[in-house]
C-alpha cells in the first residue's frame, strides 16, 4: 500500500496547499519532516481547505519554535552562565495568519531542525545585543559559529575552515 505521500489525492491537495497565498510554499522544498506533518494532517483530517490549515500550522509553528528555543536556551545558559530571557511570541495579521517568532525572527518552519537553524540565530542576536557576547564559538578558532541547515539537519558551522558542529 503507498505511503500517504504517495498517493494523489494527497499529492493534489498539498499542491494546491502550496499555491493559496495565505499559506504558500514550494512542495518540492519541502524537508520530509514538513511533508510527514502535512501529510499527518491529511490522514487525521482529509483535505484541509488552506482557510482552516492555518490553525493546524500556527499550532505547528509554535510547538516547533519552542522545542527548538528550549533545546537552544538551554545550551546557551550551560555554556554563558547566565539565564536569557527569550519568547516565542505570535502576532494576529490582517489575512487570518498569525505570525509565530523568536527575538524578531519569524518562524515559518514547520521541522524542528528547519526552526532550530532559524531560532538559533534569534538566540545570538539577543546574546550579542543585551550581553556583548558571542555565542556559541568554535573551540579550535575561537571565533563565532553560525546556525545552517546542512543535510536537512540544523548545525553550527565555523567558516573559518568549513566545518560543521552539530547543534543540541
Amino acid at each position: 500500500m503507498p505511503t500517504t505521500s504517495e498517493r494523489p489525492h494527497f499529492a493534489a491537495w498539498l499542491a494546491d496547499t502550496a499555491r493559496d497565498p495565505e499559506i504558500g510554499f514550494e512542495v518540492e522544498e519541502l524537508s520530509a519532516e514538513a511533508r510527514g506533518w502535512y501529510a499527518s494532517v491529511f490522514d487525521s483530517h482529509g483535505e484541509v481547505p488552506p482557510p482552516y490549515l492555518v490553525g493546524f500550522l500556527l499550532e505547528r509553528r509554535v510547538s516547533v519554535a519552542t522545542t527548538a528555543l528550549d533545546l537552544l536556551r538551554m545550551a546557551a545558559e550551560r555554556d554563558l552562565g547566565y539565564p536569557l530571557a527569550l519568547e516565542v511570541w505570535t502576532e494576529p495579521q490582517a489575512s487570518d495568519e498569525t505570525w509565530v517568532g523568536v527575538h524578531g525572527d519569524r518562524v515559518r518552519a514547520l521541522g524542528v531542525q528547519e526552526a532550530m537553524a532559524t531560532v538559533a540565530s534569534a538566540v545570538q542576536d539577543l546574546v550579542a545585543g543585551a550581553h556583548r557576547a558571542v555565542w556559541p564559538t568554535c573551540a579550535v578558532h575561537r571565533l563565532g559559529l553560525h546556525p545552517v541547515l546542512a543535510d536537512g539537519r540544523a548545525v553550527w558551522h565555523c567558516r573559518t575552515r568549513g566545518h560543521q558542529l552539530p547543534m543540541p
